[in-house]
């Protein structure tokens, strides 16, 4: 047997548990955690905000294979991985058309109550992914949350690159919205934010962007950045219906909308000048629809999660640029019930160790 420490969710509080890690038996390996990428998500599921499994949540993760069952081949004891944390049928009409990011029978680790906040976890070797050379190891779990950007930006399509990008959120996806744009070749990227403390603590990570923009100035400045037209793209990476309300009055004539961040705190339709819309229901279905909203009709693309491309150009583009720009706090396992009361909303991508010396090896 094999041992396992892992913050546990009850539905009513979180605390550090310990067990006993049983053996993996045929397709299954456990890996060993390094670093672990706690996503907004699993703070909200721990706040109450957001409805989940109990359990153990976490799926942005990468680590070291320290056990395989007697049916893994591709997988030996010491690769070092990189968690998939999606697993859907592959059998059904959206796989088949590459489309499994969507499967009605997928499954999410993180999500199925056997998450990676843990010191080792036992999971399907399908989960698995290969790093490319240069990754640095702690850097992993940064893989997953930035393949819902890639994912959600090539949705958008086309050949030449938007000339401006509207980011409302600065939280970690924003600040990796903003640096994927710049490296498609967007040339104007402006983020905002109600807090002026996370836009100055992304500036001072060196996050790429040309405008820096309050919440409560922006009507005011988008006009004045562009002539009164509004954003080319406008990026919904915030969970409150306050960031996705402005994205309807800020967004061009022809432009485009990315649904990209679910609504938490007040779901339900946004009333424009001429009917209702339903961003959140658009994020969760990925769907596309053309709304009149203020200054014309605008394109609104639902975004979520990610392919398999999408999920190996992130860990590809992590191997070529500094991915410590989206990191502002280390933590260890024990310190993670505290995170959710208190200091989490304070940084960016917060990054846990679990085990005694990862931090040594996470480089």
């Amino acid at each position: 047997m094999l041992h396992q420490d892992a913050v546990v969710w009850t539905g009513n509080d979180i605390h550090v548990a310990s067990r006993e890690l049983q053996m993996p038996r045929g397709s299954e390996v456990v890996v060993q955690l390094e670093a672990i990428g706690l996503c907004s998500s699993d703070f909200h599921i721990w706040c109450g905000r957001k409805s989940g499994r109990p359990g153990i949540l976490g799926h942005e993760g990468a680590g070291v294979v320290v056990a395989v069952g007697d049916d893994v081949s591709r997988w030996s004891v010491g690769d070092f991985v990189i968690v998939n944390p999606l697993l859907n049928c592959g059998a059904c009409a959206l796989c088949a058309s590459a489309l499994g990011h969507v499967c009605p029978d997928r499954e999410i680790v993180g999500y199925n109550g056997r998450g990676l906040v843990a010191t080792t976890q036992l999971l399907d070797e399908r989960s698995l992914f290969a790093p490319p050379p240069g990754l640095p190891r702690r850097h992993g779990c940064l893989v997953e949350p930035l393949s819902c950007v890639i994912h959600a930006q090539r949705r958008l399509g086309g050949d030449a690159p938007e000339d401006n990008i509207l980011i409302l959120g600065c939280g970690p996806m924003g600040v990796m919205h903003a640096a994927y744009a710049r490296l498609r070749g967007v040339r104007n990227v402006w983020i905002c934010d109600r807090d002026e403390r996370k836009l100055a603590l992304a500036r001072s990570r060196g996050v790429a962007a040309d405008e820096w923009l309050l919440l409560g100035d922006l009507p005011d400045r988008i006009d004045a950045l562009t002539g009164g037209r509004g954003a080319d793209v406008t990026v919904i990476a915030n969970s409150m219906r306050d960031g996705h309300e402005p994205a309807y009055r800020l967004t061009r004539d022809g432009g485009r909308i990315l649904a990209f961040a679910s609504m938490i705190d007040r779901p339900g339709p946004i009333a424009l000048p001429q009917g209702v819309v339903d961003s959140d229901d658009i994020h969760r279905r990925e769907d596309r629809v053309e709304v009149a909203a203020d200054h014309g009709t605008v394109t609104v693309i639902g975004c979520i999660g990610f392919d398999l491309d999408s999920f190996s150009e992130s860990a590809d583009t992590l191997a070529r640029i500094d991915g410590d720009q989206f990191i502002t706090a280390i933590r260890r396992l024990e310190d993670v019930p505290d995170l959710v009361a208190a200091e989490w909303t304070n940084h960016l991508k917060i990054v846990v160790y679990p085990a005694d010396g990862a931090d040594a090896r996470c480089t």
